[in-house]
């Protein structure tokens, strides 16, 4: 069986520093728009209505994930 990492970390790298920005699927649908970067401080923002075809991708994704955790629980 083909498993990712459970550690493995996920966000956006900073333009300025390269740290990565902690950002999730959820962070991206979510209300939130601005992303602060932890060592620089530099802030991104989302433009979602550019972003819009984008956005509706992640919405896939999310839900395929969804479907996926559903199939793989295991009631003990």
């Amino acid at each position: 069986m083909n498993t990712l990492p459970t550690d493995r970390r996920t966000g956006i790298p900073c333009p300025d520093c390269g740290t990565l920005i902690p950002v999730t699927i959820a962070d991206l649908l979510g209300a939130s728009e601005n992303f602060v970067c932890p060592c620089c401080g530099r802030m991104l923002t989302l433009m979602r209505r550019e972003s819009a075809q984008a956005l509706g991708e992640l919405r896939k994704v999310q839900e395929a994930q969804r479907n996926l955790d559903r199939r793989t629980h295991v009631n003990l």
